[in-house]
């Protein structure tokens, strides 16, 4: 059997052929198994003439096992055999998405913007959202440390007593104490 290695992993749907190849005189007689038990030629396994070749077509997770190939001859009156293996691995491909996101549904954050490229969407980051984001930041900070002053500048007046107004007069300067 020719592969570089005893393991070969397929996925679903793909197909093989499997080759054995031994010298002999007489040719040898070659024999498949598979999982140890002789494998039932259908539409999905097929036999070369000279049975060296395994060909498995469309193969399915039915298909995971150990096949194995025997080459036999006789020699002096008595039957010798070799054998080869291999052990076949088949997958379940990654499901392909089957939509993909464009930029008017984006999947991308507040602070990026989306780009599309080769009709994939890209997320970049936006330098002016946050930039942004701390302008709205400091305002509020200065909206609410300017009512803070109010409020206490309003609250240090009614704790006063007294307070004076100086106001003009016709007669001269005039001056006027209040009480609250």
């Amino acid at each position: 059997m020719h592969s570089s290695t005893p393991d070969l992993d397929l996925f679903i749907g793909e197909s093989l052929n499997l080759t054995c190849s031994s010298d002999g005189n007489p040719v040898p007689r070659f024999e498949w198994k598979f999982n140890s038990s002789d494998i039932l030629i259908d539409d999905r396994h097929t036999l070369t003439r000279d049975n060296r070749t395994l060909r498995l077509m469309n193969v399915n997770l039915d298909n995971n096992g150990i096949y194995i190939c025997v080459a036999s001859n006789l020699i002096d009156g008595e039957i010798t055999k070799v054998s080869s293996h291999l052990t076949l691995n088949v997958r379940q491909r990654e499901p392909v998405p089957t939509h993909l996101f464009s930029c008017a549904e984006s999947p991308c954050g507040i602070t990026e913007s989306c780009t599309e490229s080769n009709g994939r969407p890209a997320c970049t980051i936006n330098i002016w959202s946050p930039i942004c984001f701390l302008f709205v930041f400091l305002t509020i900070v200065f909206v609410v440390s300017t009512a803070i002053l109010i409020i206490k500048q309003k609250k240090k007046i009614k704790k006063q007593q007294n307070f004076e107004i100086w106001m003009p007069s016709f007669d001269g300067l005039s001056y006027w104490t209040c009480t609250i």
